[in-house]
C-alpha cells in the first residue's frame, strides 16, 4: 500500500476537451506532486487507477459529477492522504474524526 499525505492543490477545468474534462493535481507539504484527480464526463468508462512508482504518484479517474465533492473534500478536511493498493483499490481520504464534530471557519 502507498500512502502520501496531501497538502495543497490545484484545479484544472478544460473547455470543449474531450475525454478528461478537469483535473486536480494533489502536492504534499514540501510542494512534491505526489499525483492527480483526472474527472470524466459521468456516463463513460473510468480507466483504472494507478501508480507511477519510480516518480511516487498516484492517479484516479472519477466522474465529473465528482468533482464538487472532491474539491469540497480538499477545502475542508484535514488530513487527507491518497492511497493506492491496487488498480481497482484507490482513494483518497479524510483522517479520522470524532463524531458529531463541527467544522469551524
Amino acid at each position: 500500500m502507498t500512502t502520501y499525505q496531501i497538502d495543497s492543490y490545484a484545479c484544472v477545468q478544460y473547455t470543449d476537451r474531450p475525454g478528461v474534462v478537469a483535473l486536480i493535481h494533489l502536492y504534499d507539504n514540501n510542494s512534491v506532486y505526489r499525483g492527480s484527480l483526472y474527472f470524466h464526463p459521468d456516463g463513460t468508462h473510468l480507466p483504472d487507477a494507478n501508480e507511477d512508482t519510480p516518480n511516487g504518484q498516484i492517479f484516479l479517474r472519477l466522474p465529473v459529477s465528482r468533482f464538487a465533492s472532491a474539491v469540497d473534500m480538499l477545502r475542508n478536511e484535514s488530513p487527507i492522504r491518497l492511497i493506492y493498493n491496487s488498480p481497482m483499490n484507490a482513494y483518497l481520504t479524510t483522517g479520522r474524526e470524532p463524531t458529531g464534530e463541527e467544522e469551524t471557519p
